[in-house]
């Protein structure tokens, strides 16, 4: 936080310095929320696809079973690697996407960035003192606290919510096969999955706000010191 005397704000001198030395305000969660999302939209529209496969999978080993043929390693290694090769282009899309919005998520929020200085060792950090001092009574600490408790009331809210809506689903699901089961309990969990990840991306912007706005605090000068750049 800043000193009482430095209220001015940073110059785009001290911004370009800090940006050199890779200090850029960012969300770390503004990433992963966008992936989480991603990885589940694809895992959801690619269930029918995944559940066909494995139907066939099973198929096949029943009936290789069924021949009395000898199931050796080099058998079951087939039988995996065939199975498998089924998933991998949906495998290999979630992938993809988790990569390029992991980074697109990155870039939009500082823009190309490549700095060698966020990586230097600090030995300041060394200090056990100091770094269980930070963990036990920062403030970022406290912050971190209260959001995991915030998205441990989110997911149970979540939870029940979905699970209170689908209540009649749920028991008329009982008269039917294990196939229109699985279809039930997929679409339950991509309900919550969906709302919980949607919940984080909304949680990620906001802590993206606060995070802009502690750096911009942490950034600020004092008179003397604008003056001192002007020259």
């Amino acid at each position: 936080m800043p000193r009482p005397e430095q209220t001015e704000k940073p110059t785009g001198k001290r911004l370009a310095e800090a940006r050199g030395q890779g200090r850029v305000p960012k969300s770390v969660e503004v990433a992963p929320s966008l992936v989480f999302v991603i990885a589940v939209v694809i895992l959801h529209f690619g269930f029918t696809n995944w559940l066909n496969h494995i139907y066939a999978l099973m198929q096949d080993n029943f009936t290789h079973i069924g021949t009395h043929q000898e199931i050796n390693i080099f058998s079951a290694w087939s039988y995996f690697r065939v199975g498998f090769a089924q998933l991998t282009p949906l495998l290999f899309m979630m992938f993809f996407f988790a990569l390029v919005i992991g980074y697109v998520g990155n870039v939009l929020q500082f823009g190309f960035l490549f700095s060698l200085g966020s990586i230097k060792p600090k030995f300041s950090k060394l200090n056990p003192i100091n770094g269980l001092k930070n963990i036990l009574f920062s403030k970022q600490t406290a912050i971190q606290l209260a959001k995991q408790l915030l998205k441990l009331f989110a997911v149970a809210v979540i939870i029940f919510g979905a699970v209170h809506g689908q209540m009649a689903t749920i028991y008329n699901t009982s008269r039917h096969s294990p196939h229109d089961w699985i279809y039930v309990i997929e679409g339950l969990i991509y309900t919550i999955a969906l709302r919980f990840s949607l919940f984080l991306v909304a949680m990620a912007l906001l802590d993206l706000v606060y995070q802009r706005w502690q750096f911009e605090q942490s950034m600020k000068m004092s008179k003397a010191e604008v003056k001192d750049e002007q020259r």
